[in-house]
């Protein structure tokens, strides 16, 4: 498999490449094929990719056609072809840069071209600019989502200049399709990772967040999700305290209907199968501003208004289902307990983290559907793709929160045991198993350890990997 990414070099596997060049069987014609992930700032959230550096793409386009000009014209290219991840909107744009580039390299003349973009999940041809012909347009390609169509180019040359290109879509039937060995393979090796991940303990209610798991009177709590349509529980206060402090929102909620397992946790624990089973849809959650009352009226709706055209149980208690019940993290449900809404600015613009569906009108919360209307009106909401699940962000919680048990008890120095000054997955193997009590620390266990700090992507932790580490979860 190649992979191409012209723009994130540093980092990535050895099978990266910053091109490829194909050519007619004749060999008279060329063409290189370049890989440009998005730049643009609100695509992906901070993290996304480790911390490598994501470069200018149009600055790269010009410095591989500088590249192929000068130092490689050997290979004699007759035009290049970017292969995007990036929103339509970048593409238009750097089609518009690609022509304006053509014409000073090519005494005023633009050549035409395409640009065979990713991201959109939809079927999406462009011709850039709108109206103009064919030997003088970039045309944005985009096939759609989940291999259901194909987009064949077929790039016709003169001389070695591009004279048209000419695309068609063909849908494709997967029924009679064999599956391929290589990745056949890959999804059974990755399948077994998942198994063996699944009897890892992902929550301690007994470490993790402790201090929310008593009431008022120094009681203990359980962790439950138990009645999660009908009452605010411990295990969604969990859950919305994690993602707030993962994606650092002020407040983050999240609605009963997803949490299914119905389950108390006598002991405190949740294994990962557990976890998944508590979350067993891709809950994608989101950051958006509101106001503290728009949340307030988003809150109080959901928890007295039964969804239009949905059935509700009723408890004999007389307390109702409700599919929307919204549930808070520990903090804002503390602070609703013991705050005087009057004491708090109705109009303060706060970060909310919660499910996009909501928003989209799922259990049909009316607040946050007019807050969507909003959104949208000044392009405040955010793309499609822009989003993380819920199980991922709250995996992630919890094993910066391990590492800070281990932080508090031993050094860096006293789990570097050969002195090489980085940490290795058997050292971390270790320490899992001296402080948290984890006899067989699984592979897939000490690689999500590893992950969330692993800055530098290199499989081990340096000493400033772990300070920072610890510096974000002593906060």
């Amino acid at each position: 498999v190649t992979v191409l990414n012209s723009n994130i070099l540093s980092g990535l596997s050895r099978q990266s490449r910053e091109m490829d060049i194909v050519s007619s069987e004749c060999k008279s014609v060329s063409v290189a094929l370049i890989g440009l992930m998005s730049d643009e700032s609100d695509m992906f959230r901070d993290g996304t990719f480790r911390g490598l550096n994501i470069a200018n793409v149009k600055e790269t386009y010009a410095e591989i056609s500088d590249k192929l000009n000068n130092n490689m014209p050997e290979n004699n290219i007759s035009c290049i072809v970017p292969l995007t991840h990036q929103s339509l909107q970048g593409d238009l744009n750097l089609a518009k840069w690609m022509l304006e580039f053509q014409s000073q390299s090519n005494s005023g003349t633009p050549i035409g071209g395409v640009i065979l973009g990713g991201h959109e999940h939809v079927k999406i041809h462009e011709f850039v600019p709108d109206g103009g012909s064919n030997e003088q347009t970039i045309q944005v390609v985009k096939s759609g989502m989940n291999a259901q169509r194909a987009a064949i180019i077929d790039l016709q040359f003169e001389n070695n200049t591009l004279q048209s290109v000419n695309v068609a879509f063909e849908e494709l039937d997967d029924s009679h399709h064999q599956p391929c060995p290589i990745v056949k393979t890959i999804v059974e090796k990755r399948l077994a990772a998942l198994d063996e991940m699944k009897d890892f303990t992902v929550i301690d209610a007994n470490t993790m967040l402790a201090e929310y798991f008593v009431d008022s009177s120094e009681n203990p709590l359980p962790l439950s999700s138990e009645l999660s349509r009908f009452q605010q529980t411990t295990v969604g206060g969990f859950f919305c305290s994690a993602v707030k402090q993962e994606v650092v929102a002020d407040v983050c909620v999240i609605n009963g209907a997803p949490m299914l397992a119905a389950k108390t946790y006598e002991d405190g624990f949740m294994s990962y199968q557990q976890l998944t089973s508590e979350l067993p849809f891709p809950l994608k959650i989101i950051v958006v501003k509101m106001t503290r009352k728009q949340l307030r009226d988003a809150i109080e709706y959901s928890r007295e208004n039964v969804e239009e055209g949905k059935s509700a149980r009723v408890l004999e208690d007389g307390r109702v289902e409700r599919r929307g019940y919204l549930h808070t993290d520990f903090e804002y449900w503390r602070q609703s307990l013991t705050c005087d809404s009057n004491e708090l600015d109705d109009n303060e613009v706060i970060s909310v983290a919660l499910p996009r569906n909501l928003l989209k009108g799922f259990c049909k919360i009316k607040p946050l559907m007019d807050l969507n209307k909003e959104l949208e009106a000044t392009n405040a909401l955010p793309n499609d793709d822009d989003y993380i699940k819920a199980v991922d962000i709250i995996v992630r919680f919890c094993c910066k929160d391990r590492w800070s048990t281990i932080g508090s008890q031993l050094s860096f120095e006293d789990l570097d045991l050969n002195r090489d000054g980085v940490l290795s997955s058997d050292e971390i193997r270790e320490a899992i198993k001296l402080i948290l009590g984890e006899e067989e620390a699984t592979v897939e266990l000490v690689n999500s350890m590893i992950e969330v700090i692993d800055t530098n992507a290199d499989g081990q932790i340096d000493e400033q990997e772990w300070n920072q580490i610890l510096s974000r979860t002593r906060k």
